[in-house]
């Protein structure tokens, strides 16, 4: 009677962790498909700054193959002002829990690329770092720029009054007005 009772739990016991082993199995298919959904790359990063992991994107690739970086310190691969920004973002995710967003830039062939990094805590010891490529974004800013730049140039220098009216308010008038 004793050994049938220890057979129940263990079966029930066997149970309970093939059902514990499906829903991690989910679990982690949930989480492997929102990873290769997402454009960007993440990489984790210790307390110290070294690279833990990576996952590529499939719309990005980095900057250099990850066997280059995996295991190093970042400011042992980075620009010193990149590795600065980053190692102070990792240290201030781990001290307050709050996300840390910061923009840099690194060369990638003949023009600069513009990237984001958004950090968020993974581990009591570790940050994720959720990178984007945000170079055209920036080229469309410069654009803009430029463009304001030039037709602020030309209506100032122009002879007649010029208005620029949003919901019936005047939202540009040059020096003719």
């Amino acid at each position: 009677a004793q050994l049938r009772q220890i057979n129940r739990e263990l079966e029930a016991t066997r149970d309970h962790l093939s059902n514990e082993r499906t829903l991690l199995q989910n679990s982690e298919a949930r989480t492997r498909a929102l990873l290769a959904a997402i454009p960007d790359m993440v990489f984790e990063l210790s307390r110290d700054g070294a690279f833990l992991d990576f996952v590529p994107s499939l719309m990005l690739k980095p900057i250099m193959l990850p066997e280059h970086f995996l295991g190093r310190n970042v400011s042992e691969v980075m620009p010193p002002e990149v590795a600065t920004a980053t190692l102070n973002g990792v240290q201030q995710v781990l001290a307050d829990g709050q996300v840390q967003t910061f923009e840099y830039q690194l060369p990638a062939g003949d023009t600069p690329h513009h990237f984001e990094a958004r950090m968020v805590a993974s581990r009591p010891e570790a940050v994720l770092a959720i990178v984007r490529d945000i170079t055209a974004r920036k080229l469309a800013e410069q654009a803009l720029r430029e463009s304001e730049e030039k037709f602020r140039g030309v209506s100032e220098q122009s002879p007649n009054m010029i208005f620029i009216n949003s919901r019936s308010r005047v939202v540009y008038a040059n020096q003719k007005s």
